[in-house]
């Protein structure tokens, strides 16, 4: 699905697209939210924090949990695509993961990760070894980016630029980002650039979780969703962000 054919979807769903935010308090936009992509997930999501891709109308429904050396996370998408993933990490570099997407009743991937020394074993039902590169790099499929978290936070990057790759399985693929980061009040907003040149601004929270994604060019945010806990993080680093 087309990011311009899942906006469609959301507001036939929602509602008039200026209705959504102009006429719904945060806890009818939260109830409306959770019940649009609930009715187009046929399986569960990790539970955890709960973020909301908005482009225009809310395009993406996540949930993140992050605990000691785990990330846990899943995504779902108006057309019931749905993903989970889970990376564990050992000296900030990822040591196993897996990987499930499936659209409806069909599984699209069904993936384990596991590093053997210089290589990346996918086994599953797509199977692949990849030799790792010499940078450093993680796995983060696209809508999945707090799984890069841990290994943003263990880059040097008091110096300037760090050139990182990321592994996408979903595309089985290797995608390059370029980083620097700046403080935002107790929080980070890390610049990452890809080699198409386009940059995406994260600004994370001190306690390492991702409140707020956006994309150059387009009109598109990634935050909390609204009456959680991680969104009042959200508001306060956002404030921060605009002095």
């Amino acid at each position: 699905m087309t990011a311009r054919a899942a906006v469609g979807l959301a507001v036939s769903l929602l509602g008039a697209a200026s209705s959504v935010h102009a006429q719904a308090n945060p806890h009818e936009l939260h109830d409306r939210i959770v019940a649009l992509f609930s009715s187009r997930a046929p399986r569960a999501l990790p539970a955890g924090d709960t973020l909301v891709s908005w482009y225009g109308n809310p395009i993406l429904f996540h949930t993140v949990r992050r605990g000691g050396s785990e990330i846990e996370m899943g995504m779902v998408r108006l057309d019931r695509l749905v993903g989970t993933a889970f990376v564990a990490w050992k000296n900030a570099r990822p040591a196993a993961g897996e990987v499930r997407w499936t659209q409806g009743d069909s599984i699209v991937l069904d993936v384990r990760l596991a590093v053997d020394r210089d290589t990346l074993r996918v086994s599953g039902n797509q199977p692949h070894s990849w030799h790792l590169p010499a940078m450093p790099w993680a796995v983060a499929d696209y809508g999945m980016e707090d799984l890069t978290l841990p290994l943003l936070e263990s880059l040097d990057l008091q110096r300037g630029a760090v050139t990182i790759a990321a592994y996408r399985p979903y595309g089985a693929k290797w995608d390059t980002l370029q980083v620097t980061k700046r403080a935002v009040g107790d929080g980070v907003l890390y610049e990452l650039r890809g080699s198409d040149g386009k940059r995406d601004w994260w600004l994370a929270s001190p306690a390492g979780f991702l409140v707020q994604l956006r994309r150059e060019g387009q009109d598109f945010e990634r935050r909390p969703l609204e009456q959680t806990a991680l969104f009042e993080e959200y508001r306060r680093l956002r404030a921060l962000l605009k002095q």
